[in-house]
């Protein structure tokens, strides 16, 4: 009995110098999109070290999880295999039972436990609705008498991760410009767009829920990927095709993808080419290469100033023992745009209604190239209308008669502001606005002048 009581109180001396014994995890980290159908996740390898030099024959092992293992009598607690130098030091290990709600597992010693004794956990296996971005973790100690003996750090064990496996990006972006010393029929320049989808598992990752390095994750294999090309495709019709074929034909040529390592399909049916939207798909996470062509000038098609944008979908199959398809949304990114080497004017709160008598909006032109006014106003949150303002006679200055235009298109506002951007088919340089407007008493009470070279700012003197 007094050798007993002495071995309990060296034990519970031990357990009070703190953290002694080592934990080694290969943990276990997944995708959403790997673990879509999956009912478990399979921890990988858990190792426990020692480093007291002499736990009694009788202590308990005890592997603390945060959340239950399932069937934790069919996880095997092993020590090292037999003629390595640890083996020697490790008493004989017997599953005693889970504790703690079935978090903690208890594995009885046989024989005493010194220093650098190794034991080793497989077929550790967890509910999928346990395991998320804040991952399951570990802690390991003895207990006899006392508890918390050789006790060691927690480590993770399983995460799925809170980042989507599939990234989208444009690592080159259109960055076009419409030639209006060629009536805006076509660009000063070629008009491409690169996009790539990642496999952000490929490298390491930060997990944005826990800010840890996961390390590589284990994710789902992409099969192939859809594109969503979106913006104003108008000028890539077929205009010429004889006989005349219902609904947006897309010329040959105007728009042509090729991707690095796979097949390039354009979309059909409901995805085929329209006069808002590009659909293509792709086999290969590679990255894949737009060229957008307009065509001949003799099409006489009005090139647009405009914003483009790439959405998509990755197709893929998880890691269930049995693959299960499933896709992933590719959140949109902005792919560039069409500008213009003209001058291209917003003006900003043009006032309508009953008291407004007139605009006072002139344009002037210093330079040798006359060039055809345009006007696209945004009324009340309403679409876009265009009208056509005439030409700005080269050395001449222009009254922009933009109430009129408006009435002889059926599209002047009862009342309000609205912002309207004037484009001139002249160099920028040469161009220069003036903008205000009359009440009725005949009193100017807003003035506007803007640059043409300031793209997006107005000045309002009052």
């Amino acid at each position: 009995m007094f050798r007993k009581t002495l071995t309990a109180l060296t034990l519970m001396g031990v357990a009070s110098q703190g953290i002694a014994s080592a934990l080694t995890v290969t943990e276990k980290v997944l995708s959403p999109q790997a673990a879509t159908t999956l009912t478990e996740v399979a921890a990988g390898t858990i190792e426990l070290q020692t480093a007291q030099a002499s736990i009694a024959s009788g202590a308990i092992a005890q592997f603390t999880f945060t959340k239950a293992p399932k069937l934790p009598a069919t996880i095997t607690a092993a020590k090292s295999a037999a003629g390595t130098a640890q083996n020697s030091t490790c008493g004989a290990l017997s599953y005693s039972g889970a504790s703690n709600d079935g978090k903690t597992l208890n594995y009885t010693t046989t024989g005493t436990t010194a220093a650098g004794c190794k034991i080793t956990l497989t077929g550790t296996k967890f509910a999928i609705a346990d395991v998320g971005a804040s991952p399951i973790q570990v802690s390991a100690s003895f207990s006899d008498v006392g508890a918390g003996i050789d006790p060691a750090l927690p480590k993770d064990v399983a995460t799925i991760t809170g980042y989507p496996q599939f990234v989208l990006t444009a690592p080159t972006k259109i960055a076009s410009l419409v030639d209006v010393e060629k009536d805006r029929y076509e660009l000063t320049a070629a008009s491409q767009l690169k996009l790539v989808t990642t496999n952000s598992n490929a490298a390491t990752q930060v997990d944005t829920t826990t800010n840890a390095q996961n390390g590589t994750v284990t994710g789902a294999t992409a099969t192939s990927v859809t594109y969503v090309i979106s913006g104003d495709f108008s000028w890539a019709e077929n205009i010429s095709e004889d006989p005349v074929v219902p609904g947006f034909q897309l010329a040959s040529g105007a728009i042509a993808c090729t991707n690095a390592g796979g097949t390039v399909t354009v979309g059909s049916g409901a995805n085929k080419p329209s006069a808002t939207a590009y659909t293509f798909s792709v086999n290969q996470l590679d990255e894949t290469v737009c060229d957008f062509t307009p065509q001949n000038k003799a099409l006489k098609i009005v090139l647009a100033q405009q914003a483009f944008s790439t959405s998509g979908t990755v197709a893929f199959n998880d890691v269930a023992a049995t693959p299960v398809a499933g896709t992933q949304a590719l959140a949109a990114t902005k792919s560039g745009a069409w500008g213009i080497n003209g001058a291209s004017i917003k003006v900003f709160a043009v006032p309508f209604g009953p008291e407004v008598e007139s605009h006072s909006i002139f344009v002037s032109n210093k330079g040798t190239a006359t060039g055809a006014l345009t006007g696209s106003m945004v009324w009340n949150g309403n679409d876009a209308v265009s009208i056509d303002l005439g030409n700005v006679e080269a050395g001449a200055t222009k009254y922009v008669n933009v109430i009129g235009a408006l009435k002889a298109a059926g599209e002047l506002p009862p009342f309000g502001r609205a912002d309207i951007v004037f484009t001139a088919n002249a160099p920028a340089a040469d161009i220069t606005f003036t903008a205000g407007y009359n009440t009725a008493a005949g009193r100017t009470n807003l003035f506007v002048q803007q640059q043409a070279t300031i793209d997006t700012i107005s000045e309002a003197n009052n």
